[in-house]
């Protein structure tokens, strides 16, 4: 069974099981950063001690349909910046340490995600994990690394688990906070004996009306 084929089976299944999803519990906007790595497999001359989270920007839309209670469905599409920083370590005329530098190569994509969500309310605080799905589009990628990201797959498929919390701030919209962690099932670059998969932690602030 293929990945996408998986993935609306198990739409399916949970709509079946839990009732229509034709409730628009929610929907609103999300900005944050993204802490992403590369994790390399199989590369002599690259090894993941040599690399750190690199920082960029991330956003998204998303809109909540209400299954049976406690659970919703959240369909979600996030522009991300991934990549990698590289720790270059550097030396004086003398060949002595002085010091690291760090070299950050970046990767852009838009990602489709698919998330059940949990809640657990208390007075006008919920606290809810999410668990999901991503498909990732890749759609723009920097020059460093051009020897290894030309050959880098445009579609990759991930999951992702994280924890929120929303806050009523009144009648009209809600603020939300949300940490999460995405993971590649997918292989991003896949030659014969080597291979790269993307992760990151991301962090974000948003509203819900």
């Amino acid at each position: 069974m293929s990945k996408q084929t998986f993935l609306i089976f198990a739409t399916l299944l949970l709509l079946q099981n839990y009732g229509h999803a034709d409730i628009l519990n929610s929907w609103g906007g999300k900005v944050g950063v993204a802490l992403a790595k590369h994790d390399f497999e199989g590369f002599i001359f690259i090894e993941n001690d040599d690399t750190q989270r690199r920082t960029g920007i991330a956003g998204a839309l998303f809109a909540e349909w209400q299954l049976r209670s406690p659970i919703a469905l959240i369909t979600q599409i996030e522009y991300l910046q991934k990549g990698v920083g590289f720790k270059v370590r550097l030396t004086d005329e003398l060949n002595n340490p002085a010091g690291i530098k760090i070299i950050n190569s970046r990767l852009d994509y838009l990602s489709f995600q698919l998330f059940t969500k949990f809640t657990f309310s208390i007075n006008k605080i919920s606290l809810y994990p999410l668990l999901g799905f991503r498909y990732d589009q890749l759609i723009k990628k920097s020059d460093f690394l051009e020897d290894i990201y030309q050959d880098f797959r445009n579609q990759v498929w991930g999951a992702s688990i994280g924890l929120g919390i929303r806050h009523s701030m009144s009648s009209l919209f809600d603020v939300l906070v949300e940490a999460r962690y995405d993971i590649d099932f997918s292989d991003s670059y896949k030659p014969e004996n080597f291979s790269v998969k993307n992760n990151s932690i991301n962090i974000s602030l948003g509203v819900g009306f």
